[in-house]
């Protein structure tokens, strides 16, 4: 209900942060108040917009812990009160700085200068050609998949920088591999 706020006492996240991100790609939503219900908000957009029905994850969630599992990363949360009569209290947003994944450094996709190792996850993904895109977005490459032999593509033509690696299925959908940096030693 918009512009209408419970008078019941707004959540407040148990730890520093609502949220705690898992290596394992989980997360842990902890939170306390007093309220019956809950509303829990999940958006792509910080902070996320709780007048937008759209972003609604649980509605009436009676409890004050939630775990998810495989959780986009790019996601953020956020958890309003709800009193009997459906009025919400202001949101509990997540933190800006709880958005840090894990502690482990992000890793490039492997290549030697002339070739780029493509992940497992390639192999799930019904693969119809492999994208080359620069930062910007920019195509610069097209590679057939059936072209693709040792779970390799040539990279030898690309000019030193970083990159990033899409792949398109038989129906047409796209899914982000990763990046990778090409960096040939100078002679």
């Amino acid at each position: 209900m918009q512009g209408v706020a419970s008078t019941a006492a707004m959540p407040y996240a148990v730890n520093s942060s609502l949220v705690e991100r898992r290596e394992d790609k989980s997360v842990i939503l902890r939170w306390k108040a007093v309220t019956p219900y809950y509303n829990i908000y999940a958006s792509y957009t910080y902070p996320v917009d709780t007048e937008d029905a759209r972003n609604l994850l649980f509605t009436r969630y009676t409890g004050q812990t939630l775990q998810l599992k495989n959780v986009n990363p790019n996601l953020y949360f956020a958890v309003r009160g709800m009193d009997r009569y459906g009025l919400e209290t202001p949101a509990l947003q997540e933190n800006m700085k709880s958005t840090s994944l894990s502690k482990s450094p992000v890793s490039l996709l492997a290549n030697d200068g002339n070739t780029l190792t493509l992940p497992a996850a390639a192999k799930l993904t019904d693969a119809d050609r492999y994208v080359i895109l620069s930062l910007q977005g920019v195509i610069l490459r097209i590679v057939n998949a059936k072209s693709v032999r040792n779970n390799q593509l040539y990279i030898g033509s690309l000019s030193d920088g970083m990159y990033s690696l899409k792949v398109y299925n038989h129906k047409k959908k796209s899914f982000m591999l990763g990046s990778f940096m090409v960096k040939r030693a100078s002679k």
